[in-house]
């Protein structure tokens, strides 16, 4: 494989690698997320023992939420 051959290959092999990170990133529906929200409010969620990312980063990472193809699948 000549030197141009593996540059392309490695472009290609870190594209493939960011595309999958971002999938793992993926927002959950619309919908879901709404509900989250509205469950956090009228539970009083400012004041759970733990509420760490709740309503500042992705779904994916609030404490307690596991997402499974980009909706909600466990609330723990």
């Amino acid at each position: 494989m000549n030197l141009r051959m593996r540059f392309y290959f490695v472009c290609i092999c870190i594209a493939t690698l960011f595309h999958f990170n971002s999938l793992s990133q993926a927002q959950v529906l619309e919908q879901d997320s709404l509900a989250l929200v509205a469950l956090y409010d009228s539970t009083d969620g400012n004041n759970w023992t733990n509420n760490e990312n709740w309503l500042t980063g992705p779904v994916s990472t609030w404490y307690g939420i596991k997402v499974l193809e980009n909706r909600v699948d466990v609330i723990t």
